[in-house]
């Protein structure tokens, strides 16, 4: 499928489930670059906003907070700023490349209810029980060190 076919489904899918109340969902997609790919995908979609403007503000104070304590240098990291960005849709990343407190903003954020739709690879799933009502995959195929790999469910229970 073409990035932009793939954009407009999956942007169609999460308005689907935003309508039909099955937010929030984890979107576990087995690569970090497309990750980052979908989270541009949903920062680029005109209109696209899964909170509201109060919500938004917690969110972001409850951010500024959290990164405060590190050092000026580091809370200008690309990382922190394109996640900052991200978590104003309503949208947040996780995964194993994440700086740790990037990790856990993005973490106390979804347990909340905050964030509705979290891109995350298996990293998250590893024993978080997080208020979610909707799991979609995005691919059964994973890439590891043997090359790419359909994933089983037996791996997942």
């Amino acid at each position: 499928m073409r990035f932009k076919e793939e954009k407009r489904s999956i942007v169609q899918l999460i308005r689907l489930c935003e309508k039909k109340e099955l937010l929030p969902a984890v979107i576990f997609v087995f690569s970090k670059k497309k990750i980052s790919e979908l989270a541009e995908a949903f920062m680029s979609q005109r209109g696209f906003k899964l909170i509201d403007s109060r919500t938004e503000n917690i969110i972001i104070n409850f951010f500024d907070r959290a990164v405060h304590r590190l050092k000026p240098q580091d809370r200008k990291s690309p990382q922190l700023i394109k996640l900052r960005e991200l978590v104003r849709y309503g949208v947040a990343m996780h995964h194993g490349g994440l700086l740790p407190i990037a990790k856990e903003i993005v973490e106390m954020l979804f347990s909340e209810g905050l964030i509705k739709v979290l891109l995350a690879t298996e990293t998250f799933a590893m024993g978080i029980n997080m208020p979610t009502k909707t799991v979609i995959f995005h691919s059964i195929d994973k890439y590891d060190n043997n090359g790419l790999r359909m994933l089983h469910s037996s791996e997942y229970t």
